[in-house]
């Protein structure tokens, strides 16, 4: 079973822009923990030597990472990677922005992958996709399960309302999928594995995960025909011209970063959890689970990021929660008592909150929807409307 290994860290509040850019790699082994129970298991990741890590950033004479195109040709042949790594202008200025600019952010991407990547790799490789498809979700969300974009694309992997639905993700009052690691990479798995059979091209399929496959349809349309990204590629909007070579230079700077002297950033001021899943108890309560684990709401959910209020979603089974391994070993160990306590202490769920929305001209479903992070579905089911048209000074329900 795979495990997850969540992080505490500060997140970007938005992903969809470079200042989302944060996450990335080194790992040496993963040990696997099995409960004689039947309800523990688990991966978990040996942490590498304190020594790699720096605050320090490097300085590069005139801002300009010293990369060449044979630099990079007979670095890249090593990676034996199935999607092409490509060298050119715009792959060189987006290495060099990542390496300079946005070194920071970038240290810190080289810090979250070690909890990232393993979790991401397991998953890939057992759907038989390129491992390499990892470094898409840095560029989507930094990483950040908890990213939400202008657009209202949510998660790791950047999923809209409608598309994380369309692949079965749960997204409710109590909980949203969308932000679960191995859920929301399952769900973009089979996106992929959709896409290539229609594009048989890895960079088509990344130019349709974030143009659309219709638009993308057009631009080929547009183009005479043809049916690879570089060929397409005047007829795309700059957004996702640039897209593939940010994907390019991401994964080519992750492997050889320290060439340049790089390093990742401090881990900061949380301590690295191991955790695994424990099937919890339909009856267990939030409330009941801080009191007799010893553990607060906050880290139960960056734990658990897909839970939305800091309560289980009602359901008739267990619910697979991630818990520090000491403490997962714990609750199997109280989980009579933590039912019983639950009893008394209760969660508050949070009870939806209704205000009223005035239209304004020029305004649209969209932009509303946006506004207050919900679906045109759900604002349309809100109001019984049957149409997208809206009218200046008119009143929309909204439940928050």
């Amino acid at each position: 079973m795979i495990m997850a290994l969540m992080i505490s860290l500060p997140f970007p509040s938005k992903a969809g822009t470079d200042d989302s850019l944060c996450h990335d790699e080194d790992l040496d082994r993963l040990v696997k923990i099995d409960s004689i129970t039947g309800k523990l298991s688990g991966q978990s990741k040996v942490l590498v030597a304190e020594n790699i890590y720096s605050s320090e950033l490097v300085i590069f004479e005139n801002n300009q990472m010293p990369i060449t195109e044979q630099d990079f040709m007979e670095q890249v042949r090593f990676l034996e990677f199935e999607i092409p790594m490509v060298y050119n202008e715009e792959v060189k200025r987006i290495i060099n922005f990542f390496g300079t600019t946005w070194q920071t952010k970038f240290k810190d991407v080289l810090t979250y992958s070690q909890y990232y990547f393993p979790i991401y790799e397991e998953i890939l490789d057992k759907n038989n996709l390129p491992i390499e498809l990892k470094y898409l979700s840095v560029i989507e969300s930094g990483l950040n399960p908890k990213a939400v974009s202008s657009a209202g694309a949510t998660g790791l992997w950047q999923f809209m309302h409608s598309t994380g639905k369309f692949f079965d993700l749960e997204i409710s009052h109590s909980v949203d999928e969308r932000r679960s690691i191995e859920k929301s990479t399952e769900a973009a798995c089979r996106y992929f594995k959709e896409m290539y059979a229609v594009y048989n091209d890895w960079f088509m399929v990344m130019a349709a995960y974030n143009f659309g496959p219709g638009n993308l349809n057009k631009a080929i349309r547009n183009s005479g025909g043809k049916r690879t990204f570089w060929e397409v590629y005047s007829f795309l909007p700059k957004q996702t011209q640039h897209y593939i070579p940010s994907f390019i230079a991401m994964a080519y700077l992750m492997n050889f970063y320290d060439f340049y002297g790089i390093t990742p950033s401090l881990p900061g001021n949380f301590i690295p959890a191991q955790l695994t899943k424990v099937s919890c108890n339909s009856q267990c309560s939030f409330k009941a689970l801080t009191m007799v684990l010893d553990i607060s709401k906050d880290e139960l959910l960056a734990f658990n990021p897909e839970l939305k209020n800091g309560a289980f979603p009602k359901a008739e089974g267990a619910y697979m929660l991630y818990l520090p391994v000491p403490k997962a070993y714990e609750y199997i160990e109280k989980e009579e008592a933590i039912v019983e306590i639950s009893k008394e202490h209760k969660d508050d769920v949070s009870v939806s909150k209704k205000e009223y929305h005035t239209v304004r001209r020029g305004e649209s479903l969209g932009s509303i929807s946006k506004k207050y992070h919900c679906g045109i579905k759900e604002l349309k089911k809100w109001n019984n409307l049957r149409s997208n048209t809206l009218q200046p000074g008119q009143k929309l329900l909204i439940h928050k």
